[in-house]
């Protein structure tokens, strides 16, 4: 759970889903570290790379309780203002908000029920249906991370009763209830405070529960095209019964493409070795030069160590195949020094004119092979025979006789 990675499958391409669209959501963590790395996520899921480190940004802020005075009021007053749809925050944000837009809630990792039910209870406020999610671990060390390990009749403490709300097969809502006004987690329907719980919201004319207990095969369709989900259709989804085992409602996964990584080249720059050490030289000498111009001869650090030896190599490694300066500065992470890189990009295009050897073509593997039988056979023909060295020496023996 602390990668928070199960977010990816819930939130669309900012090409597919504008900021605009996206449901208003709080999704809540334990730890104010897990509020940031819910934000990477999201940033991966929605290809927004560097976006979480954006205070002003327009589709995920974060709040927790160490954040200042003047940014909660900014967070709080832009989520109400619809300037963006979604809140990373821990429960420092569960206390004194009564937002009507929010739709979602999304809640990460195990926790205190009472906490959790609190966490829930902030979405469909205005009447209207509303998702509340629950990723929990599936086992979690040292705790009852099975049915029968929770005995009926034994008071729960509240490492029990957190365990329960993660495993119990019963209806979630009926589970909440009893947890708020009897202490417990129901872990079967045969128990008869749950038996009583549910007599009464029938009595009450509730609405039918659509949680994942009860709705198992509905709930698992509509997590599975959550990705499709945007504040025009939400109702629809939440109301409509998808059940993809009967009426095929899944729709298909689109295939995600892999993000390219920029790799620095495998193949070597082919050159005379004279010709590269005097590259490396002059690499080394022109920034040399530009930091004793910069900051003389009693700087705290030397040119060696801010541009390394490693770098040269990985420079003179890559010399053909650099474009621009941008290309320069990614290869070797910035500069260092005042004018570094307009200056090896200087001296790598003059070496990108050198006079290259050429190279020697490398032996496919059925030309080495048609070689290496070519060479058995020459052998093989050069050498005589065992029978003729047998015949000659019978016939030695009998011209000595």
């Amino acid at each position: 759970m602390v990668s928070c990675n199960d977010l990816l499958d819930l939130y669309a391409p900012k090409a597919s889903t504008p900021d605009d669209k996206v449901v208003p959501t709080i999704i809540y963590s334990g730890t104010r570290h897990r509020t940031m790395n819910v934000l990477k996520v999201l940033d991966q899921a929605r290809g927004t790379p560097d976006e979480a480190d954006n205070p002003d940004s327009s589709f995920a802020r974060r709040f927790h309780s160490i954040t200042g005075s003047l940014g909660k009021v900014d967070v709080a007053d832009d989520f109400a203002a619809g300037k963006y749809p979604i809140i990373s925050s821990t429960m420092a944000l569960g206390l004194g908000q009564n937002w009507s837009r929010v739709r979602s809630v999304i809640h990460m990792g195990r926790g205190d029920p009472a906490a959790i039910c609190q966490m829930l209870g902030r979405c469909g406020r205005d009447g209207r249906p509303g998702v509340a999610i629950m990723f929990v671990e599936k086992t979690r060390v040292g705790g009852k991370n099975q049915i029968n390990q929770i005995v009926e009749g034994v008071e729960q403490s509240d490492d029990d009763r957190m365990d329960a709300l993660a495993i119990t097969p019963v209806c979630l809502r009926i589970a909440f209830a009893l947890d708020t006004k009897l202490g417990y987690i129901p872990m079967s329907e045969k128990d008869i405070g749950y038996k009583n719980e549910k007599a009464r919201e029938e009595s009450q004319d509730f609405e039918k529960c659509r949680c994942s207990n009860c709705m198992p095969m509905e709930a698992d369709t509509f997590i599975q095209n959550m990705k499709r989900m945007n504040i025009d259709n939400i109702d629809r989804m939440i109301t409509t019964d998808l059940n993809v085992y009967i009426a095929g409602a899944l729709v298909s996964k689109p295939k995600t493409p892999k993000p390219r990584i920029q790799r620095t080249s495998t193949k070597r720059a082919m050159a005379n070795p004279e010709d590269l050490r005097e590259y490396k030289r002059q690499m080394r000498e022109a920034v040399e030069e530009l930091h004793l111009r910069d900051h003389g001869e009693n700087s705290f650090f030397t040119s060696s160590e801010l541009f390394q030896d490693a770098k040269i190599e990985l420079i003179a490694h890559n010399a053909d195949h650099l474009v621009n300066v941008k290309q320069l500065g990614v290869l070797i992470g910035g500069e260092m020094v005042a004018g570094q890189l307009d200056c090896l990009m200087e001296l790598t295009k003059k070496f990108q004119l050198r006079i290259k050897p050429t190279p020697i073509p490398k032996k496919t593997a059925a030309a080495i092979r048609a070689e290496a039988a070519t060479s058995a056979i020459n052998n093989r023909i050069a050498k005589p025979t065992g029978p003729v060295k047998s015949a000659l020496r019978r016939s030695g023996r009998k011209s000595q006789d």
